[in-house]
């Protein structure tokens, strides 16, 4: 990334460059970028765009563990992809974090058990996966305390859209079949309060541009391609 970064500073007569990213992979620069002096950022970065990022995680990585999820895709069953999707530590990246979801609130219930962010030992206990609970602690650090990338950020994500928020699993059937689906607001597949999770760089003192902007209506894939938002980006580019 750094070598990709630094090329295309240069292929542009050694201008600045925007960095687009959209869902995980905003997390993931984040990471990256809080890794970088800030020498280098202030060279080589005029601006950071978050597309429907996921800063807190999102309730649809819950199902995936437990009972899968076919994102969409109708024709494929749940439950038939749940053995491969366990094995992803992104998945376990996208866990609600608990600077989002009060360890009190009720994520998902399995008959007179309920789950939280501050019991996911016992979930993946009960769902016989305890690999998942190990790759979440490998990763729930990464960007848990939401550093400040350093740079001019441009916030950008979709809100009411019906977003799924909480998960009712029958207790003699847990976890092999599909949940009761509680749905909230967000953007189809991250909760709108994970979305907004950049808001707390808002005030923050260090100089950089903080700029935020939620579209009512727009889901986590359209984001990418809505005429408002590339009009933005053109605009963006052309400053």
């Amino acid at each position: 990334m750094t070598a990709l970064i630094e090329e295309t500073y240069k292929d542009q007569g050694n201008q600045s460059i925007i960095l687009i990213c959209h869902s995980m992979g905003c997390p993931v620069m984040l990471h990256y970028l809080n890794h970088q002096t800030q020498v280098w950022k202030d060279k080589h970065i005029f601006s950071f765009v978050t597309l429907a990022a996921p800063w807190g995680g999102a309730v649809k990585a819950l199902k995936a563990f437990t009972s899968g999820d076919n994102l969409g895709v109708i024709v494929v069953p749940a439950l038939t992809i749940r053995k491969d999707e366990r094995t992803f530590p992104s998945l376990a990246y996208l866990m609600p974090s608990d600077k989002f979801w009060d360890p009190s609130e009720v994520l998902m219930t399995n008959g007179n058990k309920s789950y939280t962010t501050a019991n996911y030992h016992e979930l993946f206990a009960d769902i016989d996966y305890d690999v998942g609970y190990q790759m979440w602690l490998d990763n729930r650090n990464l960007t848990y305390d939401l550093v400040h990338p350093g740079v001019d950020i441009h916030c950008i994500h979709g809100i009411g859209v019906d977003t799924m928020e909480t998960l009712e699993y029958k207790q003699d059937k847990f976890p092999n079949h599909t949940p009761k689906i509680g749905f909230g607001d967000g953007d189809s597949t991250v909760n709108t309060r994970s979305l907004a999770g950049c808001l707390r760089w808002e005030d923050d003192k260090n100089g950089k541009k903080f700029n935020y902007m939620n579209l009512t209506g727009v889901d986590h894939m359209s984001v990418m391609t809505d005429a408002r938002i590339l009009k933005y980006l053109l605009q963006l580019g052309s400053q």
